[in-house]
């Protein structure tokens, strides 16, 4: 899936095979290059809910290496959490709210610490469904680095 908003960028790419499963995402804020990261997890699931997940990640022009578990709540909320190999721990959540008909909302918070030091994050888009692989929309983003911002778009699935 390609996201291009007027304030933010996005790739997200999964391989899914049996109890194994690869993703990749990468994502530019304000099209602003120091604002680059990315990770690519491997995981493998140990249940229907429960994975075990290592993989990378390139944050603040530094590459990380991350070990952590993923696991799907009850009302299907998604939830990884890691630790990166310079101590930092990460828990992202994400949950998708059909709200009516071919609109949805996206909500996606993480939350950080190092050092003692918190650090939070919150992205949503409120999407329409456009066709079975297009959806427009507006994407909302609040974070210590970068700000609020928000800005319009469109979000394509291949």
């Amino acid at each position: 899936e390609i996201g291009a908003y007027s304030n933010h960028a996005d790739l997200k790419a999964r391989l899914n095979g049996g109890r194994w499963d690869v993703s990749l995402e990468l994502e530019l804020d304000k099209y602003d290059k120091d604002t680059f990261q990315g990770d690519i997890m491997f995981k493998r699931y140990l249940s229907q809910y429960l994975a075990l997940l290592g993989g990378g990640e390139y944050e603040d022009q530094e590459l990380y290496a991350i070990l952590g578990m993923a696991y799907t709540l009850p009302l299907r909320i998604e939830v990884i959490a890691y630790t990166r190999s310079d101590g930092k721990s990460v828990v992202k959540l994400f949950k998708s709210i059909p709200i009516y008909g071919k609109l949805s909302l996206d909500l996606a918070p993480k939350m950080s610490m190092k050092d003692g030091k918190y650090e939070g994050e919150v992205e949503s888009t409120l999407n329409y469904q456009y066709s079975p692989r297009v959806k427009v929309g507006v994407f909302f983003k609040d974070d210590n680095k970068v700000g609020r911002t928000v800005g319009f778009g469109v979000s394509v699935r291949f």
